[in-house]
């Protein structure tokens, strides 16, 4: 066996986790499977708050904007949604104040 198929391997036991240096992002799809809700129906809520979560795009092949989402803002639309509170509920009892 040479050295580089030794490091391919890991022993799960030993794994360190670590924070992430930047916040992970999801796009509408994968971000209505979180919550979870059909895509329509997250549009429409993100519309309702706009200034809660504005819109972070990046660009696709083609050109099309892919909205992006991030872990904070998934988590907060859950809470939202599956728990019914008000966004200032949700901001003042879950989230960190915003700088």
């Amino acid at each position: 066996m040479s050295d580089t198929q030794m490091i391919e391997w890991v022993h799960l036991s030993k794994a360190q986790y670590f924070p992430l240096p930047v916040e992970p992002l999801y796009d509408l799809q994968v971000a209505a499977m979180l919550i979870p809700m059909q895509v329509a129906s997250l549009r429409k809520h993100l519309s309702r708050h706009k200034v809660r979560f504005p819109a972070r795009y990046r660009k696709s092949t083609g050109g099309r904007r892919i909205r992006l989402f991030s872990a904070t803002e998934i988590r907060t639309i859950r809470l939202m949604v599956v728990h019914s509170l008000t966004p200032d509920q949700v901001f003042a009892t879950y989230l960190p104040s915003p700088a």
